[in-house]
């Protein structure tokens, strides 16, 4: 294993629960708007999961296994995408064909159409 693949993993190992607790934390916040709350904690915990498989992507390589980490990983960044342009959208509120819009391009930008 190199030392930037030790220094990934210890990254993931760290960011893996901090982030789960920071999606914790903004979910019970008071502070943030009703509207924001629960897509931000969505994306801190979609976070969370792709450090997750990026760890066990890590550790599947060392024993030469590579079964399923390539398109979870890509569903979840995908799934944070979508999630920030709808924070997005709800933070300028929008119209809403205006954000229809923006959801059917970065579905067909995350799809590779052409």
């Amino acid at each position: 294993m190199s030392h930037t693949e030790l220094l990934n993993v210890i990254a993931c190992i760290v960011l893996t629960p901090g982030l789960t607790f920071l999606g914790v934390t903004v979910w019970n916040a008071v502070v943030m708007p009703e509207q924001l709350r629960q897509p931000i904690s969505l994306l801190l915990w979609l976070q969370a999961a792709t450090c997750s498989v990026f760890l066990i992507g890590m550790i599947l390589r060392i024993v030469q296994l590579d079964l399923f980490t390539d398109w979870a990983s890509a569903f979840l960044v995908g799934a944070q995408a979508i999630t920030v342009v709808m924070v997005i959208v709800r933070m300028l509120r929008l119209h809403k064909h205006l954000a229809a819009i923006l959801i059917v391009l970065l579905v067909l930008l995350l799809s590779g159409a052409k």
